[in-house]
């Protein structure tokens, strides 16, 4: 019933455009003229879609497993790059491709970054193109949408490659929950352009094309509990990432150890009026702001001379952004207000650190551990990176019913773990010793727990 509905409420829609002239000087031949501009932009894009197939192998108690998911992409050169979503591709193990020649052929991964869910795959263009004609697709510029822009939504929803979705812009400018992506915090570095063309599992990745067939952004998340809300990354926040992608196999950023906040909010408490600028709610230890004695409550008014000015939260990603794209072999002039007084404090930026830190599995012991980094470190509020934290354990292993999810392995054998390149040398050298019993400490949050691990005779 559902999929029926969908259609009586296209048919409503273009009732309604029929009734009512996109605009007033165009007459009732404005939905004939619409649907030319529709189809003209559906064939310019068309053929530069793709249906992609992942293979993921992931680690699950202490196992290694594959899965198979899929998801949308497009052609954007002519050699061969493809951009999707990086929750769609960006952790594959292998990768096929259906272009639209509906011939299937293998693709690989140029790179990934799960801060804006972007990821760039590549296929050999003789593959793809074997007649040596290549088709892909534009970008527009998405800071020149405007609410009520018409958009279609294209890619392959719950794996029904070639599909189209018609809508509008809805919101330019959307600001989402941050969401946990590969154990990173997607979303910090853009906003969201909300549409309501209709956008489904499957559709991630897939371009959302305005009517001149450019890209404007790139079908990422909707609200399954809503009807047609759904969000993509606007296109000039996927150009500027995929040029890094392709040219450095990561986006460098930089990073001051700031986290902020709008001062929209601070105009309902005591202060009466929001002051300008924006407000610094935590400093990381040990971090460039951290070391300039820059302080939590503090108001951030000028970014290296250049003013800021963070009201709401669809301001905040553009500061962010500019602290990213600070410099790390010279200083930065920071505007700050504090108590009244304003302050001018020197800081240099550092690359934005590795927030989480490699997972493997350890075979012989049935489990898979992952490093701890700083990041990790303030997030599950532990007091050092020392050790390593275990995220599964298998049933009928030797750690199984002696470590669970969330341990912390401090010591192997009397030895202390450092890192996670520490645990592995130890855990080797158990091995080659054939020790039956290896001992130890193990943190369960704040209790300290010894126990052993015994292998069979």
């Amino acid at each position: 019933m559902r999929f029926f509905y969908f259609l009586l409420g296209a048919g409503a829609l273009l009732g309604a455009l029929a009734a009512t002239p996109a605009r007033a000087q165009d007459g009732p031949r404005s939905l004939p003229s619409l649907a030319r501009r529709m189809r003209a932009a559906k064939d310019g894009v068309f053929p530069a879609l793709v249906h992609i197939v992942n293979v993921e192998e992931n680690l699950v108690r202490g196992r290694r497993r594959k899965s198979v998911s899929s998801g949308s992409g497009f052609f954007i050169d002519e050699k061969g790059h493809i951009v999707t979503n990086y929750h769609v591709a960006g952790q594959a193990r292998r990768l096929f491709v259906t272009l639209a020649s509906r011939r299937k052929v293998a693709a690989t991964i140029v790179a990934g970054d799960p801060y804006t869910d972007i990821a760039v795959l590549r296929v050999d263009p003789k593959v793809a193109w074997p007649d040596g004609k290549p088709v892909f697709a534009r970008f527009a510029d998405s800071d020149r949408l405007h609410e009520g822009d018409f958009v279609m939504a294209m890619g392959s929803p719950l794996s029904l490659s070639r599909s189209l979705s018609f809508g509008i812009i809805s919101c330019r400018e959307r600001t989402l929950r941050a969401m946990r992506l590969a154990g990173l915090e997607t979303g910090k570095y853009n906003t969201w352009l909300q549409t309501d063309a209709a956008i489904n599992p499957g559709n991630s990745g897939g371009p959302l094309v305005d009517l001149s067939g450019r890209v404007v952004g790139v079908n990422t998340r909707a609200n399954l509990a809503a009807n047609n809300i759904g969000f993509a990354i606007p296109s000039n926040v996927v150009r500027d990432v995929v040029a890094e992608l392709i040219r450095h196999a990561k986006v460098i950023r930089s990073s001051l150890g700031l986290t902020l906040q709008p001062v929209g909010a601070l105009a309902d408490t005591a202060l009466g009026v929001a002051p300008d600028g924006v407000l610094v709610a935590a400093v990381q230890k040990h971090s460039p702001a951290a070391r300039a004695g820059i302080r939590a409550g503090d108001f951030l008014e000028a970014l290296g001379g250049v003013k800021v000015a963070v009201r709401f939260d669809e301001e905040l990603p553009r500061v962010y952004q500019r602290i990213a794209r600070l410099p790390r072999d010279l200083d930065t002039v920071l505007t700050l207000r504090r108590a009244g007084r304003s302050l001018r404090v020197p800081v240099r930026a550092v690359a934005l650190a590795r927030e989480l830190g490699r997972e493997l599995p350890v075979a012989s012991w049935g489990v898979t551990v992952r490093g701890i980094t700083p990041a990790m470190a303030r997030e599950l509020r532990f007091e050092t990176t020392a050790g390593v934290l275990v995220t599964g354990v298998r049933a009928g292993g030797l750690a199984a019913g002696r470590l669970e999810r969330g341990d912390v392995i401090t010591n192997v054998q009397g030895v202390d773990v450092t890192d996670l390149a520490g645990f592995l040398k130890l855990v080797t050298t158990s091995l080659r010793a054939g020790d039956r019993l290896v001992r130890l400490k193990v943190r369960k949050g704040a209790i300290l727990d010894v126990t052993v691990l015994r292998r069979s005779p």
